[in-house]
């Protein structure tokens, strides 16, 4: 039986990598940011794409319920309706189809859900179709260097 701590990455280097890129977290403390980490790769709806041991996307999303678009630091819940995106950050736009291949494995029900964000402090509905189209390449290989994470819950 694997333990919780199998299954959790350490999330240090990816938390220097999205302090790099995203302002708002330079704010975090250190311990809140990783806390934050943990807390996702606990439940399955951290991915992390890298090449190597080097980071080139992250990104926080999971199936919810409407009760839940307003609260933070959810719990996945497979019957909700909603997919919500909590953090895409990549490099790349290879990077961010990585993060496709992974939500892809997670929740292979996405295309069935309504995509939403928090964008300037509310939650905004999405159209489906930039992923979908995405979606499409998931047959395309990746390089071999190319490696996903997927943190599942033990």
């Amino acid at each position: 039986m694997r333990s919780v701590a199998d299954t959790v990455p350490n999330v240090e280097d990816i938390a220097d990598w999205l302090r790099e890129r995203q302002p708002h977290f330079r704010d975090w403390k250190p311990g809140t940011l990783k806390d934050w980490l943990e807390w996702w790769a606990r439940s399955g709806a951290l991915g992390v794409v890298r090449d190597g041991l080097t980071v080139l996307a992250v990104g926080v999303a999971y199936p919810c319920t409407e009760a839940q678009l307003d609260k933070h630091w959810n719990t996945p819940d497979p019957a909700g309706i909603y997919l919500y995106c909590e953090l895409v950050v990549a490099q790349r736009r290879r990077s961010a189809l990585g993060l496709l291949v992974l939500l892809n494995r997670q929740w292979p029900d996405w295309r069935e859900r309504i995509l939403v964000a928090r964008r300037r402090n509310q939650v905004q509905t999405f159209g489906l179709n930039f992923l979908r189209r995405w979606a499409r390449r998931l047959a395309l290989p990746t390089t071999p260097t190319l490696s996903l994470m997927l943190s599942l819950p033990s």
